[in-house]
């Protein structure tokens, strides 16, 4: 990189913040869309598509930034970048096995175990401090998924322990991109996530015949729209996070992406959440707000200190 652009990734905690917020509140959007486009071409051919217009809408951007150069990856960083890929595509591909064997309540519950790995695997790897305040705050934006993610129902099922895996997964993905933002251009490493990710589903889809047409304009403009805003905007404002702030409270941040689901929900259907819900969602902002300050001289607590 050049020292303009070793510049532009600096430490930033309050850009990264805020990175990391852009990267779950719009994207938490596609939430929607998604049961819809499944129910009609399943979840490979969805997958296909929305991947393949996803590189599309990557190589676009290049073009009009004038960073179509930039995708290019350092030769010593290309079976770092493969390895995230691989690392995300098995994670992606646990959470879909988990979401087909439990409740999606039960899932999302389970899925909050990625903050959990990732805050450990930051101190051990980069050994990153935290304050009392900011471990407090991250609990409670832990607490207040967990919340809104509730179900009555009981039972424990297998899909929670495909979850888990999956986040172990989604973890090692966050400490990897952490490290390769530093060598390797954001919008690189969206682009090559998302191309291995594309290939895969349509090798899959096309194998075992999941590859299905949309029929209608609606179903392509949800798969054109869901294409840009979650694997081009959501994961290149994550890696300019990760550039910018500790991986762990990256992490933490985005396991808000419940309640910004929770808001799109209840603005494209106007049905309110229960009492418990909104409690959550109440925790989880409380818990960024006090993730993002941090006070001068407060005490810090991590590995090797």
């Amino acid at each position: 990189m050049t020292d303009a652009e070793q510049t532009l990734w600096r430490d930033d905690p309050r850009a990264g913040f805020w990175w990391s917020l852009s990267g779950v509140a719009v994207p938490a959007a596609v939430y929607l869309m998604i049961p819809a486009l499944t129910a009609e071409l399943g979840v490979l051919g969805m997958g296909a598509i929305w991947m393949s217009a996803a590189v599309g809408f990557y190589v676009v951007l290049a073009l009009v930034l004038g960073r179509i150069s930039k995708l290019a990856v350092p030769r010593g960083s290309r079976l770092l970048v493969a390895l995230l890929a691989v690392v995300q595509a098995v994670g992606t591909g646990l959470f879909f096995t988990a979401l087909h064997l439990a409740d999606p309540n039960l899932v999302a519950f389970a899925g909050n175990a990625t903050p959990l790995f990732t805050v450990l695997g930051s101190r051990i790897i980069f050994r990153e401090r935290f304050t009392a305040r900011q471990l407090f705050g991250g609990a409670l934006v832990i607490a207040g998924a967990l919340v809104m993610t509730y179900t009555d129902e009981g039972g424990f099922a297998a899909g929670v322990l495909v979850m888990v895996a999956a986040s172990l997964f989604y973890a090692v993905h966050t400490l990897l991109g952490r490290h390769l933002t530093k060598r390797v251009d954001p919008l690189a490493l969206g682009f090559w996530r998302t191309a291995f990710m594309a290939v895969g589903f349509v090798a899959v889809a096309w194998v075992t015949g999941g590859l299905r047409q949309p029929t209608t304009g609606g179903q392509w403009l949800m798969l054109l729209a869901g294409g840009l805003i979650g694997p081009v905007l959501s994961i290149v404002t994550y890696y300019m996070a990760l550039a910018r702030w500790d991986a762990g409270k990256v992490d933490l941040v985005r396991s808000s992406m419940s309640l910004w689901v929770l808001v799109w929900t209840v603005s494209f259907t106007g049905r309110l959440p229960g009492w418990i819900q909104l409690g959550g969602g109440a925790l989880t902002l409380v818990g960024v707000v006090l993730l993002l300050t941090r006070r001068e001289g407060a005490a810090e607590f991590g590995i090797g200190r």
